[in-house]
């Protein structure tokens, strides 16, 4: 499985139909900002994952109002060409910080 960070903005990328990747971006809820989803590939992805996850590797972190990572499974379902959007902002804010990216699906 393929995994992509911020570093994957504005890039694309080739899978193969049935391929997953897995997409992880900072997040910090509690300041009020969020990753939303304003397009989503589909049909082409199927999303198979959505969560928060804190770093396990610092535990002092690991408490409430805590950064951490918004992570996303997705998983090739048809061919085509699809793209990602996302905005992080606070609901029905403007976006602090977009991200895109391009998908490739060959059959």
């Amino acid at each position: 499985m393929k995994s992509l960070d911020a570093s994957a903005d504005h890039s694309r990328i080739q899978l193969a139909l049935g391929e997953s990747f897995r997409l992880r971006l900072d997040e910090n809820p509690t300041t009020g900002h969020a990753w939303r989803m304003d397009g989503d590939g589909a049909p082409a992805l199927a999303l198979d994952g959505d969560a928060f996850e804190v770093p396990a590797l610092v535990p002092a972190l690991a408490r409430a109002g805590a950064p951490g990572h918004h992570v996303w499974s997705f998983r090739a379902a048809r061919v085509g060409a699809v793209t990602i959007e996302l905005s992080y902002r606070r609901r029905g804010g403007a976006p602090a910080r977009t991200f895109t990216l391009a998908i490739e699906i060959a059959g």
